[in-house]
């Protein structure tokens, strides 16, 4: 009974130390523990929760380089941000395997002492131990590769769903692409907005032949579009309004305004005008009219 007592106490003092200690430790470590090769790198994170005046000596941090049984630590990334009275610190340790055999064999990651400072007193901070299998690219022994493997070993499993998830998120941007590839340059009426006054001007113009038609054909047809967006009949007196009640046709301001022009000289006998002389560019500036009328110009 008296050889108990010390351990007892030992162990009370153990546990109050333990609870009393100003760091936390967490470690974000690989899913698999077998199938690495001789060149293949391990990731490995190690938080530690700090908690004042301590801070994280970073002399303790391994340098890159740093090699232990075959294991070399390739890189090392450090970040710490302040939590209240806790610093909050990440190392990110990116490890390569250099150590070969002819069998597997089971092997760690190394374990780097990390040190906990304030003013003159430290603390050495262990992280936990993380074991894994390495195998070998080739066995020279002869012996049936079966006779190996360990019996923990599962077959490696691929995760389908982030394939899945990107291949349906192409589908949806194909196909809203091609929907709206349809209501940019499409001339049935199909959805809402594909049937507005110019979307139909533009139906019948394109619906006439340039040699069987007239440029008077063309004028009307676009000048009764005007009207049925307007309410009454546009002149360029009035164009000011209608840019200010339709604001999706201040992009095209000049070319109604050349339309004004070539009409007068279409609709008072002159066929030979400016900008807007042919059928072709009438025609042109009535699907213009009708982007805008979508909003999509």
């Amino acid at each position: 009974m008296k050889k108990l007592i010390p351990l007892v106490l030992l162990f009370v003092a153990a546990t109050a130390l333990a609870k009393e200690l100003p760091y936390q430790v967490r470690t974000v470590d690989p899913e698999k523990t077998y199938g690495y090769f001789v060149g293949d790198q391990i990731h490995r994170t190690i938080e530690i929760d700090v908690k004042e005046p301590y801070a994280l000596s970073k002399g303790s941090v391994p340098l890159t380089g740093t090699r232990v049984n075959g294991i070399e630590l390739r890189r090392v990334e450090m970040s710490q941000r302040q939590q209240g009275e806790w610093t909050h610190y990440k190392l990110d340790f990116v490890y390569q395997i250099f150590s070969r055999g002819d069998q597997a064999w089971l092997t760690q990651l190394p374990r780097p002492r990390l040190i906990v400072t304030a003013g003159k007193r430290q603390l050495a901070v262990e992280s936990p131990e993380w074991k894994f299998e390495v195998s070998p690219l080739a066995s020279s022994s002869g012996n049936d590769i079966g006779k190996v493997e360990r019996a923990f070993r599962t077959p490696l499993q691929v995760e389908a769903w982030p394939w899945g998830l990107g291949l349906m998120a192409s589908f949806a941007m194909i196909i809203g692409a091609m929907i709206g590839l349809i209501y940019i340059h499409a001339d049935k009426a199909w959805f809402p907005g594909m049937g507005g006054p110019f979307a139909r001007g533009y139906r019948h113009l394109s619906s006439l032949s340039e040699q069987h038609s007239s440029l008077g054909d063309a004028v009307t047809a676009i000048h009764q579009a005007f009207r049925q967006t307007y309410g009454e009949n546009l002149l360029p007196d009035n164009l000011d309004n209608f840019l200010a009640s339709h604001p999706s046709f201040h992009a095209i301001r000049s070319e109604i305004e050349q339309f004004f022009t070539s009409a007068n000289f279409v609709l008072y006998g002159v066929t030979s005008v400016g900008a807007h002389g042919s059928f072709s560019e009438l025609q042109e500036f009535c699907r213009l009219c009708r982007d805008c009328e979508r909003g999509v110009a």
